[in-house]
């Protein structure tokens, strides 16, 4: 075997493990891992030194550009669908294995430095098969560039006007957008730093054709070895710029006003109108510079609803929304918060909290209805040898179960999302009252829901045997469930839906239907499927996601894309909504009557 080949062609692979890698929890300090988490998220501008001296190579530097998200403290990377967690200043990737060349590539735990801008971190890796092992590190330094969007807002009205920003010289440079269309901006750059090219006109191509999940992005090719890089952030008020001549010279963040930005996108929850419930979200943080208001208002985009400072050290802003339940928290110069002058919380996933207001009502389908049948909600603790200790799982038993006892039930596993527990679909997603009134109302047939722990896992590995073996198995002995794939079918959130994805196409004889709410699809994580590897489903499919969910929509797209490619048949549904419990709740009525409905066909 010709090693040196292998990493010649190979090392690009393992030079990003660092980005191919699972969700790893957060520190045990409940408030560090989850309200003191830095901002990341932007485009990532990186150096890579791989030493693959080892495995017979000679050694080299790579240059990448990575398009990170954040969502709370979780980060993601657009380019390979990659996960990590923020702690602090610093960005915890855990260790991670996949297939590679012939052999196995293992990667270590990594942690990301992050100072400023700056990014920084080593990743030491093996590389194996039955022959023979050899070993290496990838040292990985950068920055943040700017926190890019995905939309197809009217560019015009993003773009239109002045930029103004400064490369740290004391000099300001400008951007003035001339003429604007869907392909196409004008524009003229203003250099004020170096005379000679003072004034610079030129033109560019957007990329592709601004579909929903593309970047705004766009690169000015000065000459054949010089360019100009121009990104728009999520808020509209952030352009950066980026200049490059073979190797990265700096980037310069350059701003409009920021009220008039913000305006055009949040203007129908920032002023009055009918219908809407006034709330004014206020925090005490004498000493903070600046503080922002994150939550399923902006899809947890912690940069977009700046709060106001009053004499008094209390930052306030006043917010018009519709009634229902809403969760939130505060951004505190970087770090995030939940309102501890609420005690009305819910785990966030991350170790931590989120806090909750209710305006008005809350959905009266989650609520419990007086005066009709209701199903139980039983935890049931056994002993599991794939976990080596006690799990718990929930399960929801419609009404009239005790009472017929001749009667068998379908079956829906129900997976929660990541860093939570079997319990997050009774607490936020209320699903036994879903269950209880829908069954009344007769929009669905009464059905057994499981809901299991998967803790971070998604839901591979031992907690695959878990769930498939001792949880199903369990179920199968102590209920009254109807057997087959007919009648057993798998859902959830997040990486519940990842989960739900992953299952159903690995035990097609087992769950004849799977319907991921908004899946997290890191294909990275199932190296039997893979980036390119073909997919080939038995079980019907049905998909939900948010267009405003910046954490899953573009993975979802990613995903259809490829069963299309594939020739599957699957029902793919989007809607207004993020990542959050308010579009999760707004369609469980939906994907419960899809349930039924598939139960019903038998």
């Amino acid at each position: 075997m010709n090693i040196k080949n292998i990493f010649s062609k190979g090392l690009s692979v393992i030079a990003g493990a660092a980005f191919l890698l699972a969700l790893t929890a957060c520190s045990s300090d409940r408030s560090q891992a989850s309200d003191n988490c830095a901002q990341v998220a932007g485009t990532w501008i990186t150096e890579e030194v791989i030493d693959d001296t080892q495995c017979g190579g000679h050694g080299r530097t790579e240059n990448h550009s990575y398009t990170v998200s954040q969502n709370n403290c979780q980060v993601s990377v657009a380019e390979n669908g990659a996960v990590g967690v923020v702690t602090g200043s610093e960005i915890h990737w855990p260790a991670y294995a996949f297939p590679n060349y012939g052999g196995t590539t293992e990667a270590s735990e990594e942690t990301t430095k992050v100072q400023g801008q700056k990014l920084a971190s080593t990743v030491r890796w093996t590389w194996s098969n039955e022959e023979m092992e050899c070993s290496g590190t990838t040292a990985m330094t950068g920055y943040i560039a700017s926190k890019m969007i995905s939309t197809t807002e009217d560019l015009e009205k993003a773009l239109d006007g002045k930029w103004t920003g400064s490369w740290g010289n004391n000099k300001t440079e400008s951007v003035e957008i001339v003429e604007i269309n869907k392909k196409n901006v004008l524009f003229t750059y203003y250099w004020a730093a170096d005379p000679s090219i003072d004034k610079a006109a030129g033109s560019a191509l957007f990329r592709g054709d601004r579909q929903a999940g593309e970047t705004l992005a766009f690169t000015w090719e000065i000459t054949d070895k010089e360019k100009l890089s121009f990104s728009l952030n999520k808020a509209h008020d952030i352009l950066t710029v980026v200049y490059e001549n073979g190797f990265i010279y700096g980037f310069n963040e350059m701003t409009q006003d920021y009220n008039k930005s913000i305006a055009k996108k949040y203007s129908s929850i920032l002023s009055p109108k009918d219908g809407a419930f006034e709330h004014i979200f206020s925090v005490q943080a004498a000493n903070a510079k600046e503080v922002y208001l994150a939550g399923e208002m902006t899809s947890w985009q912690g940069n977009v609803l700046k709060m106001k400072k009053g004499a008094d050290g209390v930052w306030v802003l006043p917010l018009y929304l519709e009634q229902g339940a809403w969760q939130y928290k505060f951004v505190i110069d970087g770090e995030w918060h939940y309102d501890k002058a609420n005690p009305v919380t819910t785990d966030d996933g991350y170790e931590g909290y989120n806090s909750i207001i209710v305006l008005g009502e809350e959905n009266s389908d989650a609520k419990v209805t007086a005066n009709i049948p209701h199903g139980s909600v039983e935890k049931i603790n056994i002993q599991s040898k794939a976990l080596g200790t006690n799990s718990a799982f929930m399960l929801y038993l419609p009404p009239g179960y005790s009472q017929n006892t001749a009667k068998n039930y379908p079956v829906l596993f129900l997976l929660h999302g990541y860093g939570n527990n079997e319990e997050q679909w009774t607490r936020d997603g209320k699903i036994q009252n879903f269950m209880d009134n829908y069954i009344h109302e007769g929009g669905i047939q009464p059905f057994i829901v499981v809901m299991p722990f998967g803790d971070t896992s998604q839901y591979m590995g031992k907690y695959e045997t878990h769930l498939m073996n001792e949880v199903r198995g369990y179920v199968d002995t102590h209920y009254r469930v109807k057997t087959g794939k007919a009648s057993t079918a798998i859902s959830g959130i997040s990486m519940g839906g990842f989960g739900a994805f992953y299952l159903a196409h690995r035990h097609q004889d087992v769950f004849g239907l799977t319907v991921p709410l908004s899946g997290y699809f890191n294909m990275s994580l199932y190296p039997e499927l893979g980036v390119d590897g073909k997919i080939a489903m038995d079980s019907e499919l049905h998909f939900y996601c948010g267009t405003d969910d910046t954490t899953s929509f573009s993975l979802n797209q990613a995903l259809v894309k490829r069963l299309k490619e594939n020739d599957v048949d699957f029902t793919y549904q989007t809607a207004a909504g993020g990542h959050t419990w308010r579009y999760w709740n707004g369609i469980s009525k939906e994907f419960l009557k899809v349930v039924s409905d598939y139960f019903n066909k038998a």
